[in-house]
């Protein structure tokens, strides 16, 4: 996992030294209708503590940028259908998602996530994130496999096949304004310790592409197997 991360950053880190970033145009006011369906780990206190106090002192070298607020912070286990315009899921549809997917994930033991260090996209910042045992991707295996075999509407592995247990802290949104005293600070957290998490319940929400709390409607909690 460490190469996957490594990777990301050595592709974007020339895009964020020549102030050559991605921009999100729905983060500067236009209007999102994007909508799907997400399996997720929420990141909970004290591991969103240390992320929110790295996320403060980056917001002060570039300010014009958006930064998850602490009751957004997550990572994505498996999004099952990414966002699209306009999306309605009918009330015999989510009971369909919740049924499938929480008898898969209330067999899979409990598992813990370790955040070390920080990589990069062009468009944003990400926490590193790593599981100690093999729980997280037997149970996206398992995902995979079940929902796929449904004949429920899904898009698993669609965008990219997900494999790391990231969690996106930081979206550009701007021009930055001191690339090269963000760059300097980005370098320093590479390998800034966050902490363990526990991971013993899940979320199946309905979401939009940020995972913002004012429009996530949550299906159910999902509770794993306890150890």
């Amino acid at each position: 996992m460490i190469s996957v991360y490594q990777d990301m950053w050595q592709r974007a880190w020339p895009l964020i030294s020549d102030n050559q970033i991605s921009l999100d145009p729905f983060l500067s006011g236009k209007t999102d209708t994007r909508r799907g369906i997400t399996l997720l780990a929420r990141i909970k206190s004290p591991v969103s503590e240390s992320i929110y106090a790295f996320l403060q002192q980056m917001q002060q070298r570039e300010p014009e940028q958006y930064y998850y607020p602490l009751s957004d912070l997550h990572v994505t286990v498996m999004s099952v259908l990414s966002c699209q315009p306009d999306y309605q899921l009918s009330a015999a549809d989510q009971a369909k998602y919740v049924d499938l997917i929480q008898n898969i994930v209330r067999k899979t033991p409990a598992f813990n996530i370790e955040f070390k260090g920080i990589t990069l996209a062009d468009s944003g910042v990400m926490v590193c994130g790593y599981v100690t045992d093999d729980s997280l991707v037997a149970l996206r295996a398992e995902l995979r496999t079940q929902v796929g075999a449904s004949n429920l509407l899904h898009s698993m592995d669609k965008r990219y096949t997900l494999i790391t247990a990231h969690s996106t802290v930081a979206r550009f949104r701007s021009s930055l304004q001191q690339p090269g005293a963000l760059g300097a600070f980005l370098q320093a957290n590479r390998n800034t310790y966050f902490g363990k998490l526990p991971v013993t319940e899940l979320e199946l929400v309905v979401n939009d592409w940020y995972q913002s709390k004012a429009n996530t409607q949550l299906l159910a909690n999902i509770n794993l197997l306890k150890r």
